[in-house]
């Protein structure tokens, strides 16, 4: 998962990052292996589809992307009653050195020691504690590596700019229609035939992580106030539309 409206997910190495990786689990799980499994993408509006069972234990996954807003949505529909279960893992963790970088790195050089002017240093997340509906983490870029190396490359130095790294933050938020908050990291829904979960993923430049969550708070409060058979319309018509169109 990565991207947001503002397609700036840069650390502070001047590397794109994936923002996260969230797991839906159902609980009772599906017997191993599965039945009538199927899986598609489908072309036409943009959706992954999956499904699996029979009867009352046949279960069935949506997965779309919003084009309009920063927003992917899951949603689960089972024959009988189930839990479900969203999880966020994160692998920054804590600093660390990357042993090796690639040739699109700041402190990459064929011509020295290792190919690396000196360490890249990745910065860990920090996850959101304390909410009691939803869950969600944030990366937010403490120092900035490149943009004046690349300025004196150009010969620009002295030309005042706003840094383009440093203080830029994103990260991602998960809701749920009938959330049950387990920790910071897990997010229930409580038993039912339907699930919905809204991973809305957001970039604040310059911001702090309050700032960060402001923003998302903003975001989150414009998208609710569209009807999901509205957003879905708009994804399939390539236009926002004018809620006024769908009265009557």
């Amino acid at each position: 998962m990565s991207g947001s409206r503002d397609p700036g997910t840069w650390d502070d190495n001047g590397r794109l990052l994936k923002v996260g990786k969230v797991r839906i689990s159902l609980d009772p799980r599906p017997e191993i292996p599965l039945k009538d499994f199927r899986q598609e993408l489908n072309l036409e509006d943009g959706t992954i589809n999956v499904r699996y069972g029979e009867g009352a234990s046949a279960v069935r996954l949506n997965v779309w992307a919003d084009a309009n807003h920063p927003v992917i949505q899951v949603e689960v529909e089972s024959g009988s009653p189930v839990k479900a279960l969203a999880s966020t893992e994160i692998w920054r963790t804590g600093p660390y050195v990357l042993p090796s970088i690639e040739v699109s790195d700041v402190m990459f050089d064929e011509g020295v020691k290792n190919n690396q002017h000196g360490p890249t240093t990745v910065e860990p997340d920090s996850v959101l504690t304390g909410e009691k509906t939803r869950i969600g983490w944030y990366h937010r870029n403490i120092k900035s590596v490149g943009p004046e190396l690349s300025a004196k490359l150009q010969g620009l130095e002295g030309f005042e700019r706003p840094d383009p790294l440093l203080g830029r933050t994103f990260g991602a938020v998960i809701t749920a229609n009938d959330p049950e908050r387990a920790d910071d990291t897990h997010l229930a829904s409580a038993s039912s035939k339907r699930h919905v979960f809204n991973v809305f993923v957001v970039t604040a430049h310059p911001a702090t992580g309050r700032e960060w969550l402001k923003a998302v708070g903003r975001t989150i409060a414009e998208t609710e106030k569209i009807p999901p058979g509205a957003r879905v319309l708009e994804e399939l018509l390539g236009q926002e539309l004018d809620l006024r169109d769908l009265e009557g």
